[in-house]
């Protein structure tokens, strides 16, 4: 390097710098969109500093993210603001790094004069007539040159006076929008629906064959022992997954000389069991195990948060009867018949009946489709996606971040709990876009090429987006897509089913939909349009009477309570405990589900086919007197012991 030319070391030196990171981009690029004049971009920004100010590709960055610190309170009008704008940022910039420039490039020395002359300079007063009589000489020819090819001087001006007026009030409107409506609200409307990035999952014999191997290797081996509570539910599984090849697979592996004797009897077993099977619709029976939350504080003075066991012995039959008994009297599950009535005594006992059907001889749902949105990771609806798919259901889930992470999470999904007929298919789906709401159920239903020729019977709309720390003094634009998320945007889907179905004359075969309400109607407080979001759902239980769309959509509202452990709820985990104690119920995201799967049981959608129902799984959430007060003390005696 030190027998390179400074000139080369430079250009060396600058390469290995990476450009602005994503944020720091988006920061300039917002800057330029909204506050420069149409057309003046970043190129034509470097461009200016490059020409006018001599200054290279890292300087020029530093005098864009130095522009964002100086950006204008309005769009700039034309291009003479805008180069007057960047101008005085580069003045700016330079006083604040501690260099000295001026228009051109030159460096100018301690005195603020050119370090350096280039020879005698022309003065503007002298340069002014002849540029002058340039002009006239070059505009004399241009008109010659028209008149002599009979074209308009003026068609190019006219066209260029128009594309400004057009693009002016294209970005006044824009700028009307992004300040009545907000950033987050404009980008988090935007659509991410595409049919081509779709990933599907069906080879369910495939994986439970490779599941029966590793088991089989791992009991050998002495890994695991055949009385493991895991060993059991994965053969469980794995008989949800029968077919003649699993049959034949593990007669052989019974046989192999030198197989372990118990080993050996345990896959002659599940053999059988397959055979049984095989002409046996999938069932799912939920192998739940129910939980409690438990704080500690650590010597240390770290808070610890663990979910442990809550019951000893038979967990579903313990847990059903904890809900029937509830507290004071009250279950902490129950049925309505309108958002507001008291306890149905008769449909609350189904509803308890179908929950312990549900855990003891499960639930199948063959051949029938299911869409669930805001199935993320550790949330309740991907529990609901895992016992739709045990239940051997055609599943189509969304996402809206589609990367490997999340296909490869929903594929390792679909191998623990697919089972023989069932299938996940998985697109990418902004729940705040009205374009995507419609294209979706469009490719659900429409055949051909453009689709997937299904009809839904369950529609679970659980996308959710949180507003945590919003007061109504400061209620913004997330609220606002929030809401669109939660509630408007619900109601456009289940609008879109409705027209397809209608069009086709699927009078008999309505959608389940299975929509998310919340006993949270302003309890906690500073969540934003939270409750008013759970409340505007809350009205589809009477419009199902009042309006013409009964015969295509049942609707099955569910009161869901204190779920522990969700992007929602997460933050209150260190208060379930002792929440508790005031007489409520809080629930595991396996718990809640497993209360929601219940409502998918054949006597509960019969239920439904005569009138809306409401379910309320609150554990008595709203039954604690002044809970945000009750939360906030837990909290502050929580944080005092740390």
């Amino acid at each position: 390097a030190s027998e390179m030319p400074l000139q080369d070391l430079a250009q060396d030196v600058q390469s290995g710098y990476s450009p602005l990171g994503p944020v720091a981009q988006g920061l300039v690029d917002k800057v330029v969109a909204a506050k420069m004049a149409g057309g003046f971009g970043v190129a034509r920004i470097r461009e200016h500093l490059a020409h006018a100010w001599g200054l290279g590709a890292l300087r020029s960055t530093g005098v864009l993210l130095h522009g964002v610190t100086m950006a204008p309170k309005a769009r700039l009008s034309d291009d003479a603001a805008s180069l007057a704008w960047l101008d005085a940022v580069v003045t700016a910039y330079a006083a604040e790094v501690g260099v000295a420039l001026a228009p051109g490039g030159v460096a100018l020395a301690p005195g603020g004069v050119p370090a350096a002359a280039a020879g005698p300079a022309l003065s503007s007063a002298e340069l002014k007539p002849v540029l002058q009589k340039l002009e006239q000489l070059l505009q004399t020819q241009l008109d010659s040159a028209h008149e002599f090819l009979g074209t308009d001087a003026m068609t190019d001006a006219r066209a260029l006076e128009a594309e400004t007026t057009l693009r002016k009030a294209l970005e006044q409107r824009l700028d009307a929008i992004d300040s009545e409506h907000g950033e987050t609200y404009t980008h988090g409307i935007r659509g991410k629906f595409d049919p081509i990035m779709v990933r599907h999952y069906d080879s369910y014999w495939n994986w439970a064959s490779t599941e029966t191997l590793e088991i089989v290797a791992s009991l050998v081996s002495r890994q695991n022992w055949l009385d493991d509570e895991h060993i059991r539910v994965r053969r469980q599984h794995i008989v949800n997954c029968a077919s003649p090849v699993l049959v034949h697979m593990t007669r052989f592996l019974a046989e192999v000389p030198g197989r372990l004797w118990r080993v050996a009897q345990w896959c002659k077993n599940l053999s059988a069991d397959l055979a049984a099977a095989v002409d046996q619709p999938p069932r799912c029976v939920p192998a739940l195990v129910s939980t409690a939350p438990r704080v500690t504080v650590s010597p240390s003075g770290e808070i610890l948060y663990e979910e442990v066991p809550r019951y000893q012995g038979d967990h579903v039959t313990n847990y059903v009867k904890s809900l029937k008994e509830g507290f004071q009297d009250v279950p902490y599950a129950f049925v309505r018949q309108t958002a507001s009535a008291g306890v149905d005594e008769t449909a609350t006992q189904t509803y308890f009946a179908s929950l312990e059907d549900l855990g003891a001889a499960g639930v199948s749902l063959k051949n029938k489709v299911a869409l669930v949105t805001g199935c993320g990771q550790g949330s309740i609806a991907v529990d609901l996606v895992a016992y739709f798919l045990q239940a051997g259901a055609r599943v189509i889930a969304t996402t809206s971040s589609f990367s490997y992470t999340k296909t490869k999470f929903y594929q390792e999904l679909y191998q623990q709990h697919g089972a023989k007929g069932s299938s996940l298919t998985v697109f990418p789906y902004n729940g705040g876009s009205h374009v995507d709401t419609r294209n979706l159920i469009d490719h659900i239903y429409n055949t051909g090429k453009g689709g997937l020729a299904l009809d839904l019977d369950f529609v679970v709309p659980f996308a959710a987006l949180s507003e945590n720390g919003r007061s109504i003094d400061n209620i913004d634009d997330k609220s606002e897509l929030a809401h669109r998320i939660m509630t408007t945007n619900v109601l456009r889907l289940l609008g879109v089913i409705k027209e397809h179905k209608s069009k086709r004359g699927i009078t008999t075969r309505p959608v389940v939909a299975l929509l998310p309400l919340s006993p949270n109607h302003g309890l906690f407080g500073y969540d934003g349009l939270y409750a008013e979001s759970k409340l505007g759902l809350e009205a589809l239980v009477n419009k199902r009477a009042s309006e013409d769309w009964a015969d295509y959509i049942n609707i099955i509202g569910a009161v869901i309570g204190w779920t522990r452990g969700t992007g929602l709820m997460a933050g209150n985990n260190m208060t379930a405990a002792d929440v508790e104690t005031h007489g409520c119920r809080t629930f595991s995201t396996a718990e809640m589900a497993f209360n929601l799967f219940a409502l998918v049981h054949h006597r509960m959608i019969a239920l439904s086919n005569d009138k809306a129902l409401v379910v309320d799984l609150g554990g008595g959430f709203a039954a604690v007197p002044s809970l945000n007060t009750v939360v906030g003390g837990i909290r502050q005696d929580v944080l005092t012991r740390a």
